[in-house]
């Protein structure tokens, strides 16, 4: 879902129709995944909390996104791209509180292989 390799190719409108239906649809659709990211990432708990207070700059990341929404044209796209910079964040902290390097190499390279594959096919 992060990679969004076939949403646009599953969910795009047909050529001359609106996209303004389709695109709500795909903001609700990622709510259950930002769900899903935030449950984890308090699961893994005191592990995931240390590994946020060692990488300030993660926490900088976030508040930085979070800075054009003060300034922009429009503030709901900007804090909605704030918002998806710190789940995907959380999402990296937890696959670093969860799994060693061996096996968090190994989960992110089968997801990649998986990737490539159906993306060939």
């Amino acid at each position: 879902m992060f990679t969004e390799a076939f949403m646009l190719k599953l969910l795009a409108p047909p050529p001359g129709v609106a996209s303004g239906d389709e695109t709500i649809f795909l903001r609700y659709l990622w709510l259950p995944f930002y769900r899903l990211v935030i449950e984890g990432f308090f699961r893994a708990g005191r592990r995931a909390l240390s590994a946020m207070v060692r990488s300030p700059l993660l926490l900088l990341l976030c508040a930085v996104s979070l800075g054009p929404a003060l300034w922009s044209t429009a503030p709901d796209v900007s804090i909605r791209s704030s918002v998806a910079v710190t789940v995907t964040t959380l999402f990296g902290v937890y696959l670093a509180a969860r799994f060693d390097w061996r096996d968090g190499l190994r989960l992110i390279g089968g997801v990649w292989f998986g990737l490539i594959i159906l993306t060939l096919a």
